[in-house]
Parts: C-alpha cells; structure tokens; sequence
C-alpha cells in the first residue's frame, strides 16, 4: 500500500470512528435519559409521576439547548477549523487560538446554563403552571426541576465534553465516559426510587449524578497542561460567540421549537383524549428520541471530518463523505422504520401497562413511526450544512421541520382527524421538510459535471 492509499484509508477510517464515537454516545443518551419515566412509572406511582416527568422536560430542553448549541457542535466546528483537527501541522498561534476558543466556549456554555436555571429556580411555580401542572403534581414538578436545573452546568459540560474529546482526538474517552454515565444513572434510577424511596426526587438526582461525572472528567482532563487542546487564559471575543451562535441556531432553533411542540401536544391531547393522550405522546416522543438519537449521533461524528475536509478545500473528499453519509442514512431509515413498526407494541409496553394509555400508544406508533422514512435525512442535512458552516440553511432545516410545518399540521389535523392527525402532523411536517432539504441540496451539492 503506497502513501496516498494510506492517506485515503486513513480518511475513511477517520470517518467511521468519528461516526462511532458519536452515534453510540448519542444512542446511550437517549436510552438512559428516560429511565426516569420507565421507573416512575413502574415502581412509583404510575402515570401521575410519568406526566411530571414529561412537562419538567420542556423547561430542561430549553435550558438545554440555550447553554449548548449555542455553544456545542457549532464551536467545536470553530475550534476545529483553528486546529485543524491534528490532521496537518499546525503553528503555536493556531493552537493557542484553538484553547482559547475552547476555554472561552466553556466558560459562555456555563455561565448561560447557570443563570437559566437560577432563574427557573426562581419562577419554577408560574412555570410549572404553565406547563400543566395541577395542585396534585405541584409539589413533585417542583422537586424534579428544582433538582434539574441544580444540575444544569454539568448537562451542558457533558454535552461541550462529548465534541470536544474528538476535536482532541480522543473521541473513545468520550465513549466510554457516556457509556458509564448512562450505566450510572439506570443504576442509581433504581437505588434511589426502589430500595430508597425518593420518588421523583430519586430519579431527578440520578439523572443529575450521570451528567456530573463526564463534566467532572472533562474538566479534569482539559485543565492538565499538555501541548495539545486545553484550558487556558482567555478575552472574550465578541464575533467568536456570534459566529458560532449564529452557526449553531439551527440546533437551538430544533430543540427550543421540541419544547414549544411538546406543550402543543399537551393542550392538544388533553382536550382530544384526557391525560391517557398526554401519556401516550410522551411514550411516542420517547420512541423518536430513540431512533432520531442515532442521526443525531451520526450528524455531529462527522461533523469534524466534513469541517476539516472543508477548511481544506479538499472538494473530492467532501463528495465522497457526502456521498457516503447520505446512502447510509437513507438505508437505515429504511430499515429503521421497519423495525419501528414491528416493535411498535414491545416498546410501548415497556412505559405503560395501563389499558387506555396502551391502546392509544400501541395505535399511534405505528402511525407516528412512518417519520423515520424521513426524519435522518433531515437531521444529516442540517448537521452537514453546520459543518460546513452554512448554518442559514440548516436553521432553515430545523426552522422548518420543528416548528413551521409541526406547529401547522398540529393546528390543522387534529381539527379533521382527531387523535389521529395529531399522530400524523409529525410525519407530515417531516415529509414536508424533505420536500424542503431536496431543494437545498440541489442548490449547493448538485452541480453539473460534480
């Protein structure tokens, strides 16, 4: 094998590590971050406890998305434009750039995510109100959120870390780190509500342990001196938080319009179906995040490949990512949606066991799961229009899917269908954005004689 065949081994390699490294962490992540709604609901107090658990998650996913995609993917983009990704030599000026970036990222990230929650802290009884809370779930909503947002910093550190392990080439401590979060936080689900009975209490500072220890590794691991990335002493620059705000808009634009759905769908539900419709969308918003866990893990592995293949100007390898990424992602959404289907009852009957809230679950699923088709095309296209730093396209993407053709189809189909079209307004809005990410697509990748 001659050097350049090394070389283009090399990059391929690159590509599905990066994509490994990624997709894994991003599928732990959402099969243990609603461990707390299957525990609640078995061993504590059924759907009552299983309805807080869901209305506290739209406050978090706002908290969530304001600390880190502003300050997530789209500034590991950044930090790895200045250092290349250790993939060519780099000079000192450009390293001492990259931990500055890194440092300055970090600090913005926790500094956001703290004020957020002490100002959810400090409102959480209008807040809960808003989001539905009756007398009988007050007291456990407040205990959940006020023990979320306590831990809030180490949420979106878990996040920044995750990026930041593969733009320092060491994605597999990213892994591994993610992996024992997850295994930490389904064991402490069960210490703390079955042998201790804290309740919803339980769950809340379990989920909150499994985000501290990455946060505290990746504190550890940035703060030791070594020639590579790390923290450092750092000014504050005012155009690198705009461009990477402005570049990661799409992803905050996604999540923040997740939470205004989610409220939607509350209103929407309780009035066509009572609290049995409520838990049965949380059960199929649990599901999606299941399976749309895994583009978004595949979206930001390879991020860093495209942005270095990009800031190179390396246009062949970009088609060939390109190319790669999307015959992937079309195939397994095939597959994906199949399995959805078929698995659609062993799933839904792993959150409830309650007959009404089963029936109305069991049926949506499979209606609702027909959005995988669609879906992973989708979040790849934004996740590689960030990458390569067109985040106007891709806030467009995430703009459209999310919260213009969802909020729509919600308004609208649920008035001729019932039930039914609520369970179709996401598949509809996700098509609808197909039609959407074709065009973009056509107008920046095909090109004739490419």
């Amino acid at each position: 094998m001659n050097r350049n065949e090394r070389l283009l081994f090399l990059h391929e390699s690159d590509i599905t590590q990066s994509k490994l490294y990624d997709v894994v962490p991003a599928r732990v992540c959402g099969t243990v971050d609603y461990y707390d709604g299957v525990y609640v609901t078995v061993y504590d107090r059924g759907r009552d406890l299983y309805l807080t658990v869901c209305r506290k998650q739209c406050a978090v996913l706002v908290e969530y998305r304001l600390s880190d995609d502003q300050c997530g993917d789209s500034d590991c983009d950044y930090v790895c434009d200045r250092r290349q990704c250790d993939r060519q030599p780099v000079s000192w000026s450009q390293e001492k750039q990259a931990r500055e970036a890194l440092t300055e990222f970090v600090v913005i990230g926790v500094l956001i995510s703290t004020v957020f929650a002490a100002l959810v802290i400090l409102f959480e009884d209008p807040i809960c109100r808003f989001l539905g809370a009756n007398d009988e779930l007050m007291a456990d909503c407040k205990a959940y959120l006020t023990i979320s947002m306590l831990f809030a910093p180490a949420c979106t550190l878990q996040t920044l870390f995750q990026s930041y392990f593969v733009t320092a080439s060491r994605p597999g401590l990213g892994l591994w780190l993610t992996v024992a979060a997850g295994i930490l936080n389904a064991v402490l689900d069960y210490v703390l509500i079955v042998p201790i009975p804290l309740g919803i209490a339980g769950a809340a500072l379990a989920t909150g342990f499994g985000q501290l220890l990455p946060a505290v590794v990746g504190l550890i691991f940035f703060s030791i001196p070594r020639k590579t990335l790390r923290f450092c002493r750092f000014s504050f620059r005012p155009w690198e938080i705009r461009d990477a705000c402005i570049n990661g808009s799409s992803e905050m634009i996604g999540q923040m319009a997740t939470a205004i759905t989610t409220f939607l769908f509350n209103i929407i539900l309780m009035r066509l179906a009572g609290s049995d419709g409520v838990a049965a969308m949380t059960i199929l918003f649990y599901g999606q995040f299941l399976f749309n866990a895994f583009y978004l893990g595949f979206a930001i592995g390879i991020a860093p490949v495209v942005g270095y293949q990009y800031g190179a100007g390396n246009r062949k390898e970009l088609r060939k990512i390109y190319r790669i990424s999307f015959l992937f992602t079309v195939i397994s959404s095939i597959a994906m949606t199949a399995a959805s289907i078929i698995l659609a009852t062993p799933i839904v009957s792993v959150f409830t066991k309650e007959p009404e809230t089963f029936a109305l679950a069991d049926a949506g699923f499979k209606i609702f799961a027909v959005n995988f088709l669609f879906s992973g095309v989708n979040l790849v296209s934004s996740g590689f229009f960030t990458a390569l730093s067109n985040g106007k396209a891709s806030a467009w993407i995430s703009f459209a899917r999310t919260l213009l053709f969802m909020v729509g189809f919600l308004l609208i189909l649920p008035q001729i269908f019932g039930v039914t079209g609520a369970w179709v307004a996401i598949p509809a809005a996700e098509l609808a954005t197909l039609f959407l990410s074709m065009w973009l697509h056509r107008k920046y990748f095909w090109k004739p004689g490419e």
